[in-house]
């Protein structure tokens, strides 16, 4: 039987990409990693870049291609998708193409304005070093209405602003649980991923 389609959501900047590949490079499961950030259209990304937020139109065909992958899943490698899926709705859809597990990642505004700061920081102090290197094209620190929409939407996995009955199927981490710096939560990624990793574990079909 093949496992369930496993999506990494939450607010953006709160690691997913981190936390994957803590998760793929642990034994257990055998995954395959794909970046959501990738299917999304070279006009959804030039918006994004720009500070626009997207429409409902771009979301759609974002949204068709993730839907493909859950109900096309074959035998082998467990799909990890990063993917925000921040509405119980956008959830609700996903589920219906096919069997899926959800972690969920978030924290507070003013941690992810701390992140935001840092990758800003990050990309320009290695685009001195790397002029070749192209930075994230998502940028809070520079358009924070990017943020803005993030948490309006923001509908977390039995929080109280969350429609209909418990999420069974996800996993929900605060990452503001964790000692705060300068950059935000000094998440353990690593202690975070043995405990998704038991999870889904107990979980298995």
């Amino acid at each position: 039987m093949n496992f369930p389609t496993i999506i990494v959501g939450g607010i953006c900047l709160t690691g997913k990409t981190t936390l994957i590949k803590r998760l793929t490079s642990r034994g257990g499961f055998d995954f395959k990693y794909i970046e959501g950030d990738d299917l999304h259209t070279k006009e959804s990304i030039e918006s994004m870049t720009f500070g626009r937020p997207l429409t409902d139109a771009d979301r759609r065909i974002w949204k068709a291609k993730i839907g493909d992958i859950i109900r096309n899943r074959e035998e082998g490698p467990v799909s990890i998708i990063s993917c925000s899926a921040l509405t119980r709705a956008f959830r609700d859809e996903l589920r219906s193409y096919g069997e899926v597990r959800f972690i969920f990642l978030v924290f507070s505004r003013a941690s992810a304005e701390k992140r935001a700061i840092k990758r800003l920081r990050d990309d320009w102090e290695r685009l001195q070093r790397e002029p070749s290197y192209r930075p994230h094209y998502f940028q809070p620190a520079i358009y924070p209405e990017l943020l803005d929409g993030q948490y309006r939407d923001l509908q977390v996995p039995g929080g109280k602003n969350t429609p209909g009955e418990p999420e069974g199927d996800c996993f929900v981490v605060d990452l503001d649980q964790f000692p705060s710096g300068d950059s935000g939560p000094e998440t353990d990624y690593a202690s975070l991923a043995g405990q998704i990793a038991d999870w889904l574990q107990v979980r298995k079909p």
